[in-house]
């Protein structure tokens, strides 16, 4: 049997401090919907706010253990991160703005994390010419091209990272 869907993600998220209690009550009850089962995710399912955030950390951490889930590193769980976002956008699920929007801020987050360098320059690229500016971000981008540009190097982004051995 394969992972509840979201399991990685919600546990990148976690990693990253990027996640609210909510999302684990809510990928515990998924989980729960999907046939899985456990003590810890039937009581993670049921919580309500407010929320005892050291009680949802080990219920979770007990319901990822019983699922033979291995802690992600922090640099898998940014991997894993960037990567659910970037499949999101090129599948349509997620705007373009938005995505770059998200990658922007986990790269102010994480202190100007150099791998999420490009993210933020093609972000306010988008930007300045969705608001019909001239853009100094991205060498060559225009409002005929941007969208390719973002696509291609989301792209080659993913064909980089090491998220497919996560999964």
């Amino acid at each position: 049997m394969t992972l509840p869907s979201s399991t990685i993600e919600t546990a990148a998220k976690h990693i990253l401090d990027l996640q609210d209690p909510q999302a684990w009550t809510d990928w515990a009850t998924q989980a729960l919907v999907e046939g899985f089962d456990s003590p810890s995710l039937r009581i993670l399912a049921g919580l309500t706010p407010p929320f005892d955030w050291p009680e949802i950390e080990r219920l979770s951490s007990k319901a990822l253990a019983g699922l033979k889930v291995t802690a992600l590193t922090e640099e898998q769980a940014l991997n894993v991160w960037v990567a659910c976002l970037l499949k999101q956008m090129l599948a349509g699920q997620l705007d373009r703005f938005s995505a770059l929007e998200k990658l922007k801020e986990l790269h102010l987050i994480r202190h100007y994390e150099p791998r999420l360098r490009d993210f933020y320059l093609l972000f306010y690229a988008l930007e300045e010419l969705n608001n019909g500016s001239d853009q100094w971000y991205w060498d060559g981008a225009n409002p005929d091209n941007i969208d390719r540009i973002i696509d291609d190097y989301a792209k080659v982004w993913l064909s980089k990272s090491a998220t497919d051995t996560l999964s």
